[in-house]
């Protein structure tokens, strides 16, 4: 009943955990490909052979490195069960996770796609209080989004106005999603990593939830592994590409919607992406973009003046090397300490 792909590469150490959490699902009619994106004949394949002897399970290799966003798609077109999800070969889904999803799809046949919240685990499958590290009181799942049916028109304004996933939003992480596969065939079940500042996964179901309902689970029984360093914490100047981000979606979203009311959250996430980026620009020394991305926040955004980064940046435009030192210095700071939040153990942490 439910295709599961895994895509695999190089984490041999931390693939079983993954296999056993699928063997573990309340709900048995599953099958699960993992394919291993390379060659294949290593330490990955000798780790999943130890599960091939359960009929369901299927160890497959490209052959040859396809990147990551062409190893799913390749996932996504193995099978033929009416629904598909796609595990990563270091998550860990809770038992239930498969039997709740396809329970919400048989009730609700319009819906393209069910996702839920998730946990973060950190390298040592230790659970991470986001919240707590966000300097944010820990909220049940449902106190964000309520669960049920969103149709396309109620669900993006939702999506931004609950800033799911801050500034990625909108996100849908794809370790929570079980797709009908009818409805990825008819949307196109590719991955596109063409657009190097999108998330190729949350794109595909953005481009779902464009055309059809879909439903939201008030639970948080996906666990997603938080490497460091990771693409996000490894790139220090990054303002540009969440303008791009956000602007490809609000054009997306018209596109398709037409007449639909964004809500005010859209402009402000584009305002803070320019005050981000005009920061990036200033730690590169380029004081003329920096002006320049300053500018577009307050006409992308008005309210953007009264954020606090706004006076600082400009003042390093005034004080000349000396603000850039010292815009420097603090973000410096800023970026060792959410590096120390994020990925200090809960048990270790200090209250």
């Amino acid at each position: 009943m439910v295709d599961v792909g895994m895509p695999a590469f190089r984490r041999p150490e931390s693939i079983a955990g993954a296999i056993e959490s699928v063997l573990a699902q309340t709900h048995t009619a599953w099958r699960l490909v993992v394919s291993e994106n390379g060659p294949g004949g290593g330490a990955v394949e000798a780790a999943v052979r130890e599960y091939t002897g359960d009929p369901r399970i299927r160890y497959e290799a490209t052959g040859r490195n396809l990147g990551p966003a062409a190893n799913w798609t390749r996932l996504l077109r193995t099978g033929s069960a009416p629904y598909v999800t796609v595990l990563q070969d270091d998550d860990l889904w809770d038992p239930g996770f498969l039997a709740a999803r396809v329970s919400f799809l048989e009730r609700h046949p319009s819906c393209a796609f069910v996702f839920s919240g998730e946990r973060m685990l950190d390298g040592d499958a230790r659970e991470i209080a986001v919240e707590r590290t966000r300097g944010l009181p820990e909220r049940d799942v449902s106190e964000v989004l309520p669960e049920g049916v969103y149709q396309p028109e109620e669900f993006f304004p939702a999506m931004y106005r609950h800033r799911l996933g801050g500034i990625h939003t909108p996100s849908i992480s794809s370790g929570g999603v079980m797709s009908r596969r009818s409805a990825l065939e008819s949307e196109g079940s590719y991955f596109d990593d063409s657009k190097p500042f999108l998330y190729w996964d949350v794109e595909l179901y953005m481009r779902m939830a464009l055309r059809f309902p879909v439903g939201f689970l008030a639970l948080r029984d996906v666990a997603q592994r938080v490497h460091h360093p990771s693409i996000t914490t490894s790139t220090p100047y990054d303002g540009e590409r969440w303008i791009r981000y956000h602007d490809y979606y609000g054009g997306l979203i018209r596109r398709r919607l037409p007449g639909v009311k964004l809500p005010r959250e859209l402009k402000q996430l584009q305002g803070e992406a320019y005050i981000w980026a005009a920061l990036d620009g200033i730690e590169q020394g380029d004081r003329r973009k920096s002006a320049r991305y300053l500018a577009s926040a307050v006409r992308a955004y008005p309210p953007a003046l009264a954020n606090a980064r706004v006076p600082a940046a400009v003042f390093a435009l005034v004080a000349g090397d000396r603000g850039t030192r010292t815009i420097k210095r603090a973000r410096d700071r800023r970026r060792q300490r959410n590096e120390i939040l994020v990925y200090e153990r809960p048990d270790t942490r200090r209250a």
